[in-house]
């Protein structure tokens, strides 16, 4: 359901009266994701886990980081957290504890939400927090994250650039603390005119992939901090990263992944797939009749390319550890290639394939 005219329908009585199991929106699905970037601009992912209290980011180990070179059991990190992949040259590296960091390495990092920044200033990675944001186009995934932008404390300095001045007009109206201008994507002196170039987030959020791609990488080329790019097709996947866009969100994409937990959730609970699917984070439920209940995880015969990060036991959230006793009802948070999912799910559901 895309219209913004039926978002109260969002509500469980009257999904319940309609006879409506879920009910999602993609463009807000989008928003939401582009908004949790634009949080934290020096991510490439950001998720929550545990009720919010775990958080996990995609970050890249800067030139200057201290504790390149260093087995990463020998790291004397600030605070409980886990590094849980490693992307390097393209390849995914579930990290052993003689496992070294090296410059330039997209790494993900499980960790308390109140300690994530306290890590990021251990390995190097500088924080910042934007704000100057500009929004191209006014499509309804451009217009939910302005939405919500507006209502954080404090308030962003936000401008959104349209090129239909009936649709300006719209906006204009919709959007109280928004500064709507117009013009379109690639016209060079309306950037320098807008200051484009000092944007600490600039998302380009139109309709069109093509026209999406080529604002970011004028954008880029003008100074802005952080690019993020909505693409809706597959076309200009393999050129993104080429091509300097920091980030990219498809809202087919993430629309998949949410149906995808909800027709299975009775074993999984969340699904976040990375990089073209070369690893997922997986959220499963213990059962009772799964072969790993009852047992260590450092005692079970566990696929070298998949990672338990978390256990989720009532009311505690636990970073996990070898000697971490699984227990039926608990859920894990797993860190994998798609190679393991089905030894995964033979052995934490007891319902994987042979």
């Amino acid at each position: 359901v895309r219209n913004p005219g039926y978002s109260d329908f969002d509500d469980k009585s009257r999904m319940d009266a309609l006879g409506i199991d879920m009910l999602i929106n993609p463009e807000k699905v989008s928003a939401e994701e582009i908004a949790k970037l634009l949080t934290y601009p020096e991510a490439h992912y950001v998720g929550f886990y545990g009720g919010g209290m775990m958080q996990m980011m995609e970050l890249t180990v800067p030139d200057g980081c201290l504790r390149l070179g260093q087995q990463l059991a020998r790291l004397d990190m600030p605070a409980p957290c886990m590094i849980v992949g490693i992307y390097r040259e393209n390849q995914l590296i579930i990290p052993k504890g003689h496992d070294m960091l090296e410059s330039g390495d997209d790494i993900l990092i499980l960790a308390y939400r109140t300690d994530i920044r306290k890590i990021e200033e251990y390995l190097g990675i500088a924080a910042k927090r934007p704000r100057n944001v500009v929004i191209f186009g006014s499509s309804l995934s451009g217009y939910y994250l302005a939405e919500q932008l507006e209502s954080r404390t404090p308030r962003l300095n936000v401008k959104m650039i349209e090129p239909d001045q009936a649709r300006c007009e719209e906006m204009a109206q919709s959007l109280a603390h928004t500064v709507i201008i117009n013009g379109g994507g690639s016209d060079v002196t309306l950037y320098n005119d807008e200051n484009i170039g000092d944007a600490d987030v600039f998302v380009a959020a139109t309709e069109d992939d093509k026209e999406n791609l080529f604002a970011c990488v004028l954008a880029k080329s003008m100074g802005a901090a952080k690019t993020i790019c909505q693409i809706r097709g597959s076309e200009y996947a393999a050129v993104i990263e080429k091509v300097g866009v920091d980030n990219v969100v498809s809202p087919s994409r993430l629309t998949a992944d949410r149906i995808l937990r909800f027709i299975d959730r009775k074993r999984i609970l969340s699904l976040t797939r990375f990089n073209d699917s070369s690893g997922q984070v997986t959220e499963y439920i213990i059962s009772p009749e799964a072969p790993c209940a009852g047992f260590a995880i450092k005692d079970l015969d566990f696929p070298p390319q998949a990672l338990i990060c978390m256990i989720n036991r009532g009311n505690e959230h636990l970073i996990a550890q070898g000697s971490d006793i699984l227990q039926p009802g608990d859920s894990v948070i797993v860190f994998s290639s798609p190679d393991a999912i089905d030894k995964l799910e033979k052995l934490l559901t007891g319902e994987g394939e042979n």
